[in-house]
């Protein structure tokens, strides 16, 4: 300046830092982001795992076509299309297109915990699919833990991974034999080849009570926060809210638990129709 070094004060300082901040915010959000979704949709790639892949819309819509003309859909029937249209009314869940890479196509990813929110065509809104679930989830849960032999050799999570895998890798060094060798092997095609029919079946067998009675908690823990609990049993068992709390804090620990005072009955047959 001609006078020297100008001096600003800190308050002119932080003025001019917040005005060029919400600049950038403009750009950004009025700007640049509506030009690039207009233009541009982005998405993760199964060969680049966390980095994304961006495809011009005309390429994607191409995409989406050779997808549903494809053999990864079949085409309804009528009565078919309206039995969907009916549960699709009562609950929902979000599908998007995962590139594979390599020219192997894409992969359909359905989310089926995600709901929608109310709007004008949906007063209400819309339950997601694992909502409407709970409940069977919850009694098979019990089944399971009850009758752990129809799981046959499957595991559920790390933790009955370990279970099952320290005691075999315990003995196999007690026994004093060569350095175990671990392979990580991937089914082809695996819920593609699952039998419905035959899964239902197992399940009706497993099914073991006409009713069910179902108890929701809520446990606080500082490690995982906030989480829900809900544990199923006979409807001609019921265990006081202490009985039921010494069996939770036994994998619980550190944590306040609450009982939320929601018991719902679930009815075998009605649980068989939702599956």
């Amino acid at each position: 300046y001609p006078g020297g070094e100008r001096r600003v004060s800190s308050e002119f300082h932080l003025a001019a830092r917040r005005k060029m901040s919400l600049l950038l915010i403009f750009v950004f959000q009025d700007l640049v982001v509506p030009l690039v979704r207009a233009c541009f949709y982005a998405t993760e790639n199964e060969a680049t795992k966390q980095r994304l892949t961006w495809y011009r819309k005309p390429v994607w819509a191409r995409v989406r076509v050779c997808c549903v003309l494809g053999s990864q859909y079949v085409e309804l029937t009528a009565a078919e299309a309206a039995a969907a249209k009916t549960i699709h009314n009562s609950c929902n869940g979000a599908l998007r297109l995962l590139p594979r890479g390599n020219g192997k196509g894409v992969r359909p990813i359905l989310n089926l915990g995600r709901q929608k929110f109310a709007s004008k065509k949906y007063p209400n809104g819309l339950k997601s699919v694992n909502f409407r679930l709970r409940d069977a989830l919850a009694v098979l849960s019990h089944e399971t833990r009850k009758q752990p032999e129809v799981m046959g050799s499957s595991v559920r999570g790390q933790t009955h991974i370990l279970q099952v895998l320290l005691p075999m890798v315990r003995g196999w060094k007690a026994a004093g034999k060569p350095p175990m060798n671990v392979a990580s092997v991937d089914i082809h095609k695996s819920y593609d080849t699952l039998k419905v029919k035959k899964v239902l079946e197992v399940v009706d067998q497993t099914l073991s009570e006409p009713d069910y009675l179902i108890k929701r908690f809520a446990a606080w823990t500082p490690r995982r926060g906030l989480r829900f609990i809900q544990k199923a049993r006979p409807s001609s068992e019921y265990h006081p809210f202490m009985q039921e709390a010494e069996a939770i804090a036994a994998t619980t620990r550190n944590g306040v638990l609450m009982d939320l005072v929601e018991y719902n009955y679930a009815k075998r047959a009605d649980l068989m129709n939702l599956l």
